[in-house]
């Protein structure tokens, strides 16, 4: 190519893609906190998880307890990839219609139409599976024109980590210390290769979860340093060097590329643990609701995923902090009863509305109540709202 002329095509119009960067340690953590809590709440976008890994995306799908039902996986038939995906999950078709979550790799970067009209983009790169590093100017652009039909289309959420080497400057340094990383590899493997079978076997789970580098095991369950990944660790080096080394480069790299970078994160074990919390106190809740929502007149298409979690963990903790502001509730003291009469009396809207919004905040749908129990709510609700009536179990119809 040296000595031709080049030609750059400037596209009249053309609108830069909203990319919303996600750092994190562990990008394959992140994504199955993500997809678990997109299941649990049951609400939000569609995930469409663009993944050049078939056993990181398997990894997602086991650390995120998805079921095949959650899911569809569109990746090459080759490669023995259907082996390497959980039992019960099938290799599916772009034809298939979206779920709530659907990975792909690099089958569908290029030349195919996916539609979703609720559909969002996420980009996973993970530097532990160098064939998940993108090259920003060419795969990431063809991805996010994939899906055609979305209402999220020209957005998309970027999660990745820089990579392994960060301080290696030049080829001959980072190729130096992956013969380093080799000879480890090989004498771990050895090592673990003379160990009982059936421990052995306890010690490959944790391989897998870890994704050791250039750590491979047999059917045979038989630990190998497998050469195909030193080698193609060097090459994607070559390829993405000087754009996943930091974080100035990658955005260098992705303003280059026409992404126009509207948020930028570190996700931090704070985040993943509020991600995992099955329970929060009133008070919490409203502490982290009101640091994480969004000042007024601030507006993003993709919501939070801390925001949804929150509202699904303590909804009147949420509805407190929206109504009356975070300022308001401190000076209450927190207290939740004084709290709640507050946003009863406040509400101007018909009765049967306030009862309904009450049964809604006091009464999980997903669970079973006796009559009683039923009762006893339904009775503390007409007293809050004013209505002289003694509640009977068939109310709620």
């Amino acid at each position: 190519m040296k000595g031709l002329d080049e030609w750059k095509i400037v596209w009249p119009n053309a609108k830069k893609v909203q990319t919303h960067k996600v750092q994190t340690n562990s990008p394959v953590k992140i994504a199955a906190i993500l997809c678990r809590n997109r299941i649990a709440d049951g609400v939000g976008a569609n995930y469409h998880m663009f993944f050049n890994s078939v056993r990181g995306i398997s990894d997602v799908i086991q650390m995120a307890s998805l079921k095949p039902e959650d899911c569809r996986i569109i990746c090459s038939t080759g490669n023995k990839n259907q082996e390497k995906l959980p039992n019960g999950f099938t290799i599916g078709s772009t034809t298939d219609p979206p779920k709530p979550i659907n990975f792909y790799t690099s089958t569908c970067f290029e030349g195919c139409d996916l539609k979703d009209p609720n559909g969002y983009t996420f980009i996973i790169c993970d530097p532990n599976r160098p064939n998940s590093l993108l090259d920003i100017s060419t795969s990431m652009l063809q991805i996010c024109g994939r899906i055609r039909d979305s209402k999220y289309k020209g957005h998309m959420a970027l999660i990745f980590n820089t990579t392994r080497y960060e301080d290696t400057d030049t080829l001959e340094a980072y190729k130096a210390r992956v013969q380093a990383e080799l000879k480890k590899a090989e004498h771990n493997a050895a090592g673990l290769n003379m160990m009982d079978k059936d421990f052995r076997k306890q010690i490959i789970k944790k391989i897998k979860e870890f994704d050791a580098p250039f750590i491979d095991v047999t059917e045979d369950d038989e630990i190998f340093v497998n050469k195909d990944m030193v080698n193609l660790d060097i090459v994607s080096y070559k390829i993405v060097h000087g754009i996943y080394d930091t974080q100035v480069n990658l955005d260098a790299e992705l303003q280059k590329s026409d992404f126009d970078i509207v948020s930028s994160t570190y996700i931090d074990s704070r985040f993943i643990k509020l991600m995992s919390t099955e329970k929060m106190s009133f008070r919490e809740c409203c502490k982290q609701y009101g640091a994480i929502k969004p000042q007024p007149g601030t507006y993003s298409l993709l919501e939070d995923p801390r925001l949804i979690r929150l509202r699904n963990l303590c909804p009147e903790a949420c509805e407190a902090v929206d109504t009356l502001g975070l300022d308001e509730i401190r000076k209450m003291k927190f207290h939740r009863q004084n709290i709640h009469r507050k946003l009863v009396s406040g509400d101007h809207r018909p009765q049967d509305l306030k009862i309904k919004r009450e049964v809604d905040l006091r009464l999980n749908k997903f669970e079973k109540y006796t009559i009683p129990e039923i009762k006893k709510v339904l009775s503390e609700i007409y007293a809050d709202v004013g209505l002289d009536k003694r509640p009977v179990a068939t109310d709620l119809e």
